[in-house]
């Protein structure tokens, strides 16, 4: 729960408010999987020589993650489907 404590009144700032802000209020997320990855040293530094102006770095990275997996999907095309395993025969 959130919650925003507001001084309400004059300039008597003893009386103070606790409101809820719901968790809900704001705009839908578009990227909402979340990943923590480390890099090696410098691996930033040599991401931050080859952006674009005005790009981020973490969209740097979806766009090369994106890329690496275009790549490979392409190289030997989307992994199989897993098949479910045969239900045993009644036939005995």
């Amino acid at each position: 729960m959130n919650y925003l404590y507001m001084v309400s009144g004059k300039p008597d700032w003893t009386q103070i408010m606790v409101s809820y802000i719901a968790n809900r209020v704001g705009r839908k997320r578009i990227n909402d999987e979340f990943m923590s990855a480390r890099f090696p040293a410098g691996t930033f530094a040599r991401i931050d020589a080859n952006l674009r102006e005005r790009e981020a770095r973490s969209d740097f990275i979806r766009l090369a993650v994106d890329a690496e997996i275009a790549r490979r999907e392409g190289a030997s095309g989307p992994p199989p489907a897993k098949k479910k395993p045969a239900a045993p025969s009644d036939q005995g």
